[in-house]
């Protein structure tokens, strides 16, 4: 680590008078700030990283980029202290150079807006473009060049193609319902590695997804995934991931307690796992590796809320009862989420990552959505920072806060399901069940002819071309 300075002795040895009037200009402290960095710190970060690091000590001060060319010494005193709180915080900085996200699919706008209301079309249409375009992006997590640089203190599970690709297993691919059987590579030290994908029901439609090696003498890990919060009428699980989200016992506490039979057998299957998740599903990959510390090698969650206090204390209990078997757990979130602020006990190491600097300072939901949603390493970019979050509510006010919405979308659940049933429910299971099933059948099968005229059209068109 290095001795940071204070304000006075910041002012007296970069600054150096240049503070008049109480009066700084912009600019000024831009640079005296890279002149502290670079020359009295002697802190190497890359010219981009120590950028984005600057220019998000203004944004946490409230000064958008453009604006305020003078700022008064109180002002420019908060930038210092936000930019010495970073430093003193920074573990690594990640580079991922040349990377280019693949072109989003593209379909018609008739379909795009059934896609909402209809799982059918969403399943049949859209989900294999998703899933085409999340493989396309595992390759170029294999092909671009790499570069972990270590800043202060190394911690050799970090890794960043690990963290890449375990982040769109997670964050990407778990959302878009991998079928049983379906395949996928993915990549593993330096390698492309062919997993196989299996679903394991959770509760009310809610479903994990287990990858394991095609190849049986292949060392690299199996891989279990949890999806977070389902937000969309045709996405699988939309009412119970809800319900989940709000249960006052913690969050996902029902959903896991429902499912961990069918992940504890999975897990026995395939040994030595890495556990992933995204928001609520990286509360899930937390409570299965407490309950099976000998089947799950570590959990890597992205923008993952605090689990039940229950868990909590079973997570010390493993820290005396078995201190070498505990698996390491690691959660990662963008410095603007607030998801992670809630839950009832935190656990594991917690690293917020700087990616970039967002327009707002001020969060709206829409904002907060994207941050939330928003990819951390599939970037040029990435600096981590050791976060210590805090719960925003005291663990009384957070049940109390909870058990309402709870109610709601319980009944909700229940009631949709009287109605209209589950993704995989039987026809004659609901009311409207059997109107759902021939829906289902005709769509699916008008899906099916257009996608043969395509696929038939496009050798043709190619045949005339040539």
């Amino acid at each position: 680590m290095v001795n940071l300075f204070s304000w006075s002795q910041f002012s007296e040895t970069c600054l150096k008078g240049e503070l008049k009037s109480s009066v700084l200009d912009k600019k000024t402290l831009s640079k005296s700030l890279d002149a502290y960095l670079k020359t009295e710190l002697k802190v190497e970060l890359s010219p981009s990283a120590a950028k984005i690091l600057k220019r998000y000590a203004f944004h946490k001060a409230g000064i958008k980029s453009g604006q305020q060319k003078n700022l008064s010494s109180l002002k420019a005193c908060q930038v210092f202290e936000n930019y010495n709180e970073l430093l003193g915080k920074i573990r690594f900085e990640f580079e991922s150079l040349g990377f280019v996200k693949p072109i989003k699919p593209v379909g018609s706008k008739t379909m795009t807006w059934l896609s909402i209301f209809s799982s059918s079309i969403a399943n049949k249409h859209w989900e294999p473009k998703i899933k085409a375009n999340i493989q396309k992006l595992f390759d170029q997590a294999y092909k671009i060049n790499l570069i972990n640089k270590v800043v202060f203190k190394k911690d050799p599970h970090i890794e960043l193609e690990k963290l890449i690709s375990l982040e769109l297993v997670g964050k990407q691919l778990a959302y878009f319902n991998p079928k049983e059987g379906e395949r996928f590579q993915i990549p593993f030290e330096g390698r492309m590695v062919e997993y196989e994908a299996s679903e394991i029901r959770l509760w009310m439609g809610m479903y994990a997804y287990g990858f394991k090696t095609v190849d049986e003498n292949e060392k690299a890990p199996p891989i279990l995934a949890f999806s977070g919060t389902r937000i969309g009428l045709s996405q699988r699980g939309f009412l119970a991931t809800l319900a989940a989200d709000f249960d006052p016992r913690g969050v996902g506490y029902i959903a896991y307690a429902r499912g961990k039979k069918n992940i504890t057998q999975w897990l026995e299957q395939n040994k030595n796992a890495l556990v992933t998740g995204h928001s609520l599903g990286g509360a899930l990959a937390r409570y299965t590796a407490i309950d099976n510390p000998s089947l799950v090698h570590g959990v890597f969650s992205f923008n993952a809320p605090g689990i039940s206090a229950t868990y909590g204390k079973k997570w010390d209990e493993l820290k005396t009862r078995l201190p070498h078997r505990r698996p390491h757990m690691y959660n990662f979130h963008h410095s603007e989420d607030k998801v992670p602020t809630f839950g009832q006990r935190y656990i594991g190491k917690n690293y917020q990552v700087i990616c970039s600097v967002e327009k707002t300072v001020k969060q709206r939901f829409t904002a907060q959505y994207t941050i939330h949603n928003k990819m951390l390493f599939c970037r040029k970019i990435a600096i981590l920072c050791k976060a210590n979050p805090k719960p925003s509510l005291s663990l009384k006010m957070q049940r109390f806060v909870g058990i309402i919405p709870f109610i709601f979308f319980i009944s909700l659940l229940f009631i949709n399901r009287a109605l209209f049933g589950l993704y995989d429910s039987r026809p004659y299971a609901s009311v409207f069940g059997p109107l759902r099933w021939v829906w289902r059948q005709l769509i699916t099968r008008q899906l099916t002819i257009e996608q043969l005229n395509s696929e038939y059209l496009q050798p043709k068109e190619a045949a005339t071309a040539a």
